[in-house]
């Protein structure tokens, strides 16, 4: 899923820390990064890769924008201008983006905001020109505005990001490695009255490879979480310790996986909160149901700490079925569940579906794609109980 789906539309997907779910993207030109061969629409620099331009736009209606039990509906209006790169020579693989996401809202434009865009990745080394490689890391980052409804705190709110993450894998031997590596989140939060929340992650995994196709193997994960509430005591600063089993792979002739399930403990800094001890879930599988048929689930539980200073537990689940009924007709749909346990003892419910629908006018340049999603929230504040109904139109284009 992008940016932009999750932005304003509220998640079109159920998601828990650590891992981001397929459901319905709506936007998007993958075409451009997923074709071994040269675009049309690009323009090639010679040795140093290639460059396109893209632009998309979308209108969207939402019953509940604020998500909250006031239930106010806006039509936001949006245009996304990108300008992207691409370098896969040698050994050395570059994909990267940029813009300004231009959101307009029709009755509420206090909440109007022209947000950048940035995202690279850096894979090294890349493709098969390197044999009996042992290594291979992967370096990503960005700069992220977002102008978005967050449940947690029902509010729209505008927040700056920066994430950099370096992973890499070494081969101890033919049939062994080590994965590991570091995440880092800033997100600072320019509504007023909340807060910021920086994040460090560090996992640290063995693998056994059973087969060519299936891993085995045993992981560790360190997350240090800052909040710097002003004024606000005590801050949920912690310390979160995760062990697990995970399996990645092809676990039967049409099914992949990527598991992992163990425990986890969240020590906080200040003794105003109880330490907690809860099971520790990141798991998806894919099953290709026939050559035009994809379903895939996922599940997961984990903490995260909010940008008003609240420590959370969230469990969910995502059913999603992707099926391609041409070359040029393509559609999705899914069933979603969420619960999100709170420190200030807010407990909520959520249950969602959506479906989703694209068209190719232009192979690999133009497309338009549409989808609703519905979600019902329940929670054990009346604030914080409500339904939200979404509906999404937009167009692609890649010069």
């Amino acid at each position: 899923m992008n940016d932009r789906t999750q932005q304003i539309n509220g998640d079109f997907s159920t998601r828990g820390p650590g891992l981001s779910l397929w459901c319905a993207s709506f936007f998007g030109v993958a075409v451009f990064f997923s074709s071994a061969e040269p675009l049309q629409a690009e323009m090639a620099l010679g040795n140093y890769g290639a460059v396109a331009v893209d632009v998309e736009t979308s209108v969207t209606h939402s019953s509940n924008i604020f998500r909250n039990s006031d239930e106010e509906d806006d039509i936001i209006f949006q245009v996304l201008p990108r300008l992207r790169y691409r370098f896969d020579q040698g050994t050395v693989r570059v994909e990267a983006h940029a813009g300004v996401d231009v959101i307009r809202f029709d009755d509420f434009d206090d909440n109007d905001a022209e947000d950048i865009k940035s995202h690279i990745a850096i894979d090294f080394p890349y493709g098969d020109a390197v044999e009996d490689r042992r290594y291979d890391v992967r370096l990503e980052g960005g700069y992220n505005e977002r102008t978005s409804p967050n449940d947690s705190v029902q509010d729209i709110t505008q927040t700056e990001e920066v994430n950099l993450s370096a992973i890499g894998r070494y081969y101890v031997s033919e049939r062994t490695f080590l994965r590991s590596g570091v995440e880092y989140l800033d997100k600072q939060s320019q509504t007023s009255d909340y807060d910021d929340v920086q994040r460090i992650e560090v996992p640290v995994e063995f693998f056994y490879d059973y087969s060519e196709d299936l891993s085995y193997g045993l992981g560790y994960r360190y997350t240090d979480t800052d909040v710097s509430a002003d004024g606000v005591e005590p801050e949920a600063d912690s310390n979160d310790h995760a062990i697990y089993l995970a399996a990645v792979g092809q676990v039967a002739s049409a099914i992949t996986a990527e598991i992992r399930v163990g425990g986890q403990q969240r020590q906080f800094d200040d003794d105003a909160y109880d330490d907690e001890t809860q099971f520790f879930m990141e798991s998806s599988l894919s099953w290709v149901a026939t050559d035009l048929t994809t379903v895939d689930f996922s599940i997961g539980n984990g903490f995260d700490t909010t940008i008003d200073d609240v420590s959370t537990e969230t469990f969910f689940a995502e059913l999603g079925l992707r099926h391609q009924f041409s070359e040029k007709i393509r559609a999705s749909a899914s069933l979603g569940y969420e619960d999100v346990k709170y420190s200030d003892d807010r407990d909520d419910d959520q249950f969602s579906v959506a479906i989703g629908c694209g068209y190719t006018l232009i192979e690999d340049q133009l497309q338009v794609e549409g989808g609703f999603r519905y979600a019902d929230r329940d929670s054990n504040q009346d604030d914080s109980t409500y339904e939200v109904a979404t509906f999404v139109l937009s167009i692609a284009y890649l010069f």
